[in-house]
């Protein structure tokens, strides 16, 4: 996703909105869901809702309770009346931007893996075949809904990295994608 938005060249699009569709990332590295939702902004001159919460809490409780706020609410709301949505296929491993930021713990990470977790989006985690993987993670994760994802039209999956494959097989066969868009050429660093 990062990759896309620097990809981006300045070109203003009347009467846009991005809504971030994942909370925040304790990243100190480039990556992080409010950086790549303002670099989409800034380069579409569009109107920004940022999630000010993180992509995964620590129960389902405080979940709740932040999803509860009018002001989070509102940026989902936003997310949720997309014309067009554009996420990142994710792979659970010890690399994944959540297990680095510590979002997920080790002991998370083998949890979705014996599950047969392959791949996320929007911290929504499914397996090879497609289907959702639900439990704890599921629970915690403050973003898009699985069933938000379903009812939009226009979801564009980015994949970078030939590891991802089983990711990426696993993101197509749940039926969220309409286009697939993978980042190849010189210029990927994922």
């Amino acid at each position: 996703m990062l990759e896309v938005a620097l990809a981006l060249r300045n070109h203003p699009v009347r009467g846009l909105v991005v809504a971030q569709t994942l909370g925040g990332l304790n990243s100190a590295g480039s990556f992080s869901p409010s950086r790549v939702t303002s670099l989409f902004a800034e380069k579409l001159h569009a109107r920004t809702y940022h999630l000010y919460v993180p992509a995964i809490v620590a129960t389902k409780e405080l979940r709740n309770v932040l999803l509860a706020d009018p002001g989070v609410r509102l940026a989902l709301d936003m997310a949720r009346k997309a014309s067009c949505l554009m996420v990142g296929i994710g792979k659970p491993e010890i690399g994944a931007a959540v297990v680095e930021t510590g979002f997920l713990s080790g002991a998370n990470l083998r949890r979705l893996l014996a599950q047969g977790a392959v791949g996320d989006i929007t911290a929504r985690y499914f397996d090879i075949n497609g289907k959702r993987v639900l439990g704890e993670v599921d629970d915690r994760a403050i973003g898009l809904l699985w069933e938000d994802i379903e009812s939009l039209e226009n979801v564009v999956g980015v994949a970078c990295g030939s590891n991802k494959t089983k990711a990426i097989l696993g993101a197509l066969r749940t039926g969220l994608l309409d286009v697939l868009l993978p980042m190849i050429g010189p210029r990927p660093q994922c």
